[in-house]
């Protein structure tokens, strides 16, 4: 997470080319870590279906050149919680990673137009238009759009049709949750089992702790 601060000591303190280029630059990351974004997702969505929805048991042994898995069952079940973890924590740190870069995005923004807007109008268009326009894969931005200026009853009805789409974040950790209970109902009792369900619930927890617990800011650097 950037730290406001520093951020807003940059833009005061550089001139309009230098960052317009930085912006520029930002923007180019941004695309960037959004097509990282897809590629994990897809590889998580692959690991789900691999786990839940293939059938291990009437294999005997797979055969890889010169290694041979005589037991396919259960290396899927001790491997791809692990695999899916880790994507998984990955993923969030890009989640941030992209939440700092909108937002970085939006302040130099602000500093780069706040002469050639009137500042009655100034935060309505920035935040209902320019970025919505700017940065279309924010899906705050796209809320915020929803709800911007309506009446209460809109806003409220926005609100409840939203809600699934937020509910849906919560799928990765029953996923997860799925896996560690069948990883400690099967598992448990052998080495690598021990060692898949330890790392596969150190991971979760790392998330939880790094991007769900709020951070003081002071703490943080850009």
């Amino acid at each position: 997470m950037i730290n406001r601060n520093h951020l807003k000591e940059f833009i005061e303190t550089n001139k309009e080319e230098i960052l317009i280029d930085y912006r520029d630059k930002l923007y180019n990351n941004l695309q960037e870590l959004i097509k990282k974004e897809e590629k994990q997702t897809l590889i998580l969505l692959i690991l789900v279906t691999l786990y839940f929805f293939v059938d291990y048991k009437s294999l005997s042994n797979i055969s890889l050149g010169i290694l041979t898995i005589t037991n396919p069952e259960n290396l899927v079940i001790q491997l791809i919680p692990i695999l899916f973890c880790t994507l998984l924590f990955n993923l969030f740190r890009m989640g941030r990673d992209r939440q700092d870069l909108h937002e970085s995005l939006k302040q130099i923004t602000s500093k780069l137009t706040s002469n050639l807007i009137n500042s009655e109008l100034k935060d309505e268009l920035l935040n209902n238009t320019l970025y919505r326009l700017y940065l279309p894969n924010s899906i705050g931005n796209f809320a915020s759009s929803i709800t911007a200026r309506q009446p209460i009853i809109l806003t409220f009805i926005g609100f409840i049709l939203l809600l699934p789409f937020f509910i849906i974040g919560l799928v990765p950790f029953f996923i997860i949750f799925l896996m560690l209970s069948n990883l400690w109902q099967t598992q448990i009792e052998s080495t690598p089992g021990i060692i898949s369900f330890s790392i596969s619930l150190w991971v979760s927890i790392s998330i939880i702790f790094f991007f769900f617990i709020p951070q003081q800011e002071n703490n943080l650097s850009v």
